[in-house]
């Protein structure tokens, strides 16, 4: 257990969090933090649990509190040398390790705490003392700060931001708790005139209570435009605006580390502490020598900037001048608006490094190497099409590597045009599966690599990649898998698929070092891997490759279907997850006077065609095992009167929904994943309970009473929507190619 009192002691505990976490990733690690701060390790991958605590509990607060620590830990690690935790840790585990020597005044704690570093002074940095307790408890050096994380994030600012506003943006953050810490009114008015002068536009954040959310507008009430997102966002939702901005400047609080941790250029205007102590720390790798920050006078630190006044009485430490919360500070009074000017000047000239988090990172793009990472007959030439056609005409110049397969290849046959260079390699399984699509790569002299399947990349690939690619590499990732749930056995799984899936479950937690932007096809699926500064995600909607247009009755005489039967569709691989054996079973329990056709379009095993064979005798299924084309798929999905997504496990999207939906033919589901919630939130048919035959009978029933109009207009948006000019635009904006 880990022992964080207050909200910035919580941020700046993160890195050693993770460094435990990856000493020990069988281990439960939980947090003890007051009431309020848990906020700050939302979606924070690793930790178990998060107990709150009151500051002031009473009695039956400290009974709750003790049921939930007593003797249930190994070992207990302290940042705070208070009488309170000294206790805590003594009740929750037998071996206790503080952040320093108590001192002679804490004769009795020494008793309690065993061990601490020895290197610990009267200045030190909780970032620095992370360091030493890594070392005295074995651990890999601790990395950068984990920063929270919340579901729906990227709708949250898209709905503050807009999308109708491209200048650049600046954040700022006047309040930092105590009054004492405020830089003064007139001073952040004149700031945003000046930023909005300049072109920026203006967001200023803060916490979510009323007072300070009704000062800020008094605040800027007179000035320049701004965005007021006090009160609006959750602590979760601030590494996402981070990541549309180009500049922070902030009081000394704890969102000014974010924005430091995160990579944002970073001004922090710095009262009476001693920024050696408390100074935001930029963004670096891990085991990173410490700022050389100094107790009084301005401070430069990669993407960070810390303005503080050269005069006799800083540091004090104090709560300002007259020390109580609401007292003035002279060393912040002495600050002027030219000197964040000039700091700001400094962070943004064209020389300085880019941000970790900005969204032009990548521009004027001449050259892209496309890479599908293993061959997948069907879907992959489909998205690899989707890819080149968006990207044509854009990038001056596409380099594409891909198996050598007869899709591919017919695929490169047809498409060679201005522009476009095609390599065939001869895929091979293995652990250097890619080593052909990847062989002379970094000779092309690409600015960006770009993999048509990230996951399968992830499960497979060895190394460094970027160190054989020579560029960022980006790819598209379509099924993040769920996260596991629960403790693992205490043998592992074994196998080949259970290694990959290992390993797959590890990158959740931690992406690896070279991977530059993650593409996904739904705001869900980014919930499911921990972000990091410097990491980029791009949401794409999932077209389908065709184009069904044709009248049901011309669509059925090609295909050679019943004209007048009510015809159900189920199409894909013979895969248990797909649902065909469900689908099957509830057919078998319909009424026979009233049953539609369930048409199977697809591969089956031998299990599922004995299944079938009494429905296929009776009228009521027939079978097409031959693999359909594009266009085939298009003639079914014009045939049928629904469409069965019957999944009994699907992480990702399905570009099968628009396809329906491109069709005007709406869908029974499962109530689960990606697909059950696009379902029910755009309205694209009915749903039924996960994995129940019962249920998707009944569905079923309610399907043959429901007329396909009640649906239409939902279909017809979601389409749209889902087209290939949406999905062409949205990867050139995740690539900012305009």
């Amino acid at each position: 257990m880990i022992l964080l009192p207050v909200l910035g002691d919580v941020l700046l505990g993160t890195p050693l969090l993770a460094a435990l976490r990856r000493a020990y990733p069988q281990a439960r690690i939980d947090v003890l933090v007051r009431a309020g701060c848990g906020a700050m390790l939302d979606g924070n991958p690793d930790i178990d649990r998060v107990i709150e605590s009151e500051k002031h509990p009473g009695l039956m607060g400290y009974l709750r509190l003790l049921g939930r620590i007593l003797r249930r830990y190994d070992l207990v690690v302290s940042n705070a040398l208070s009488d309170r935790a000294a206790i805590y840790a003594w009740l929750a585990a037998p071996e206790r390790v503080t952040w320093a020597d108590p001192g002679p005044a804490g004769n009795w704690k020494r008793r309690i705490y065993q061990r601490w570093p020895e290197r610990a002074g009267a200045v030190n940095h909780p970032l620095q003392i992370n360091g030493w307790l890594a070392e005295l408890l074995a651990l890999p050096p601790p990395g950068p700060l984990v920063l929270p994380r919340c579901p729906g994030a990227a709708g949250r600012i898209r709905a503050l931001l807009g999308d109708q506003d491209d200048r650049p943006l600046a954040l700022l953050h006047p309040e930092g708790g105590m009054p004492y810490k405020r830089w003064p009114d007139a001073n952040w008015r004149e700031l945003a005139g000046e930023l909005s002068r300049r072109g920026y536009r203006l967001v200023v954040t803060g916490g979510s209570a009323p007072a300070e959310r009704e000062y800020l507008e008094r605040l800027f009430a007179n000035g320049p435009p701004v965005c007021i997102a006090a009160g609006r966002l959750r602590l979760g939702d601030l590494p996402e605006l981070f990541s549309h901005a180009e500049l922070y400047v902030g009081v000394d609080t704890s969102v000014t580390h974010m924005a430091a941790g995160f990579g944002l250029p970073t001004i922090a205007l710095f009262g009476p502490e001693d920024p050696r102590a408390w100074g935001p720390w930029p963004r670096q790798p891990p085991g990173g020598p410490a700022p050389d920050y100094r107790p009084a006078g301005h401070c430069a630190a990669g993407n960070v900037r810390i303005l503080h006044a050269q005069l006799d009485c800083v540091p004090c430490r104090r709560m300002g001048c007259e020390h109580r919360p609401d007292s003035p500070s002279r060393c912040l009074e002495a600050l002027k608006t030219g000197d964040v000017l000039a700091a700001s000047d400094e962070l943004l000239r064209p020389d300085a490094p880019a941000p970790a988090g900005r969204r032009a990172v990548i521009r004027e793009l001449r050259h892209v190497h496309i890479v599908e990472p293993a061959p997948n007959p069907g879907h992959g030439p489909v998205w690899l099409r989707h890819v080149i056609d968006a990207l044509r005409g854009h990038v001056p110049r596409l380099t594409v590597s891909c198996p050598d397969h007869p899709d591919y290849r017919s695929l490169a046959e047809s498409d060679g045009g201005d522009g476009i260079s095609w390599r065939r390699y001869a895929w091979r399984r293995g652990r250097d599966a890619i080593a052909g699509g990847l062989a002379t790569a970094a000779a092309l002299d690409a600015e960006l690599t770009l993999f048509t399947d990230l996951g399968w990349l992830l499960r497979h690939a060895r190394g460094d990649l970027r160190r054989r690619t020579g560029t960022p590499i980006w790819g598209i990732w379509f099924n993040p898998p769920a996260p596991e749930t629960g403790r693992p056995g205490p043998l592992p799984a074994l196998g080949r698929r259970a290694r990959l899936h290992r390993r797959e479950q590890r990158v959740l937690t931690a992406a690896p070092r070279w991977l530059a932007g993650v593409l996904v096809l739904d705001e869900a699926l980014t919930t499911r891997f921990a972000p990091q500064p410097g990491l980029r995600v791009g949401i794409l909607p999932d077209p389908w490759p065709g184009a069904p247009s044709l009248p049901q009755a011309e669509a059925r005489r090609r295909l050679d279907l019943p004209a007048a039967a009510r015809l159900y569709l189920h199409v894909g691989v013979a895969a248990a997850r797909k649902g065909l054996g469900d689908a099957i079973a509830a057919w078998s329990g319909l009424p026979a006077a009233d049953r539609p056709i369930l048409l199977r379009v697809g591969p089956v095993t031998p299990a599922q065609r004995d299944a079938m064979a009494e429905l296929i005798a009776s009228g009521d299924a027939i079978l097409r095992e031959a693999r359909a084309s594009d266009a085939e798929l298009d003639h079914y999905l014009c045939a049928c009167d629904w469409l069965l997504l019957p999944y009994r496990r699907h992480e990702g999207s399905s570009g099968l929904l628009t396809g329906a939906a491109a069709a005007g033919r709406p869908v029974i589901a499962a109530d689960y994943g990606v697909i059950g919630k696009r379902v029910r939130e755009a309205g694209l048919g009915l749903l039924y309970p996960h994995c129940s035959i019962d249920g998707l009978r009944a569905c079923v029933q309610v399907s043959m009473r429901t007329g396909p109009d009640r649906f239409a207009e939902s279909l017809a948006r979601y389409a749209s929507a889902h087209d290939h000019a949406h999905f062409a635009a949205a990867l050139r904006a995740a690539l900012d190619l305009g």
